[in-house]
C-alpha cells in the first residue's frame, strides 16, 4: 500500500511539473512571407542562418538570416 501512494505522488509530480502549452505557451517566431529575391549586398551582410521547417508551429520552410 505504501509503495502504491508513493507510486501515485511521483506519478503527480511528473504530471505538475511536465510544461504543457495550456500552463506554459511556447513562444515561438515564424516567418509570414518567403522573398525569392535576395540582394547581394543583404547576403555579403549575413552573419548567421537558420532553418525553419514547415511542421509544428511554422507553415513556411524558409532560410532565416
Amino acid at each position: 500500500m505504501q509503495q502504491r501512494g508513493l507510486a501515485l505522488v511521483a506519478l503527480a509530480a511528473c504530471v505538475a511539473l511536465h510544461p504543457s502549452e495550456a500552463i506554459l505557451p511556447i513562444a515561438s517566431s515564424c516567418c509570414t512571407e518567403v522573398s525569392h529575391h535576395i540582394s547581394r549586398w543583404l547576403l555579403e551582410r549575413v552573419n548567421t542562418c537558420r532553418l525553419q521547417r514547415a511542421d509544428g508551429d511554422c507553415d513556411l520552410a524558409a532560410v532565416i538570416l
